[in-house]
């Protein structure tokens, strides 16, 4: 992860338009690829954590079928299909490794059945949510996630958490927005889609 001087962050916040998807990815020295992308959205800290950190919460913005336990160990599973079994091998069963109240989630990936073998059993991959207070109206949400391998699998599983992480952080900004739920039955919302369901 970059390490940038105090004024160098204050400039990154003033640059950043609410609502803008920001894309500050890098590859570290060693050749590993960082995802990271963040939205500025205009709620306080604690209107959005309690977005971020809730089955509720996560319900009106990350996917329409979902479980969040918010301890060590907890479970963040989820599912596009409203019906869906989330015990089962189709769903994502993602871990909570740890948090930090009002400030950060930190989770490691665990990938459904219809990503490619090599990328189910690597148990490589972490996602952090970090909040940033701006000021009392305005929250920085960053996704940062790393871990990923090398090859062709690897290059596709990068490029749907990159498309998708833009487009939860957007769903985020427009709940937040408009006071309402993303519509999952809109044919113009997505979900927490596998591969296989894209």
């Amino acid at each position: 992860m970059k390490f940038i001087s105090i004024g160098m962050a204050l400039l990154l916040i003033a640059v950043q338009a609410p609502g803008t998807v920001k894309d500050t990815s890098l590859v570290t020295p060693d050749g590993q690829r960082v995802l990271q992308q963040s939205i500025v959205v205009s709620a306080g800290i604690d209107k959005v954590w309690k977005l971020a950190s809730t089955t509720e919460g996560l319900r009106k913005f990350a996917a329409r079928n979902i479980l969040f336990e918010l301890r060590p160990g907890g479970r963040w599973w989820a599912s596009g299909d409203a019906t869906a079994d989330l015990a089962a091998p189709t769903s994502i069963h993602n871990e909570v490794i740890g948090f930090i109240p009002g400030r950060m989630v930190v989770i490691q990936i665990g990938f459904p059945s219809a990503f490619p073998e090599p990328v189910r059993a690597s148990h490589s991959v972490f996602a952090i949510f970090l909040l940033e207070r701006i000021d009392a109206r305005k929250t920085r949400v960053t996704e940062t996630m790393a871990g990923f391998g090398d090859g062709p699998e690897w290059d596709m599983t990068y490029e749907l958490f990159s498309s998708g992480n833009a487009e939860i952080l957007n769903a985020l900004a427009r709940v937040i927005r408009t006071g309402n739920s993303i519509d999952w039955d809109s044919e113009n919302s997505y979900s927490h889609r596998t591969p296989a369901e894209r």
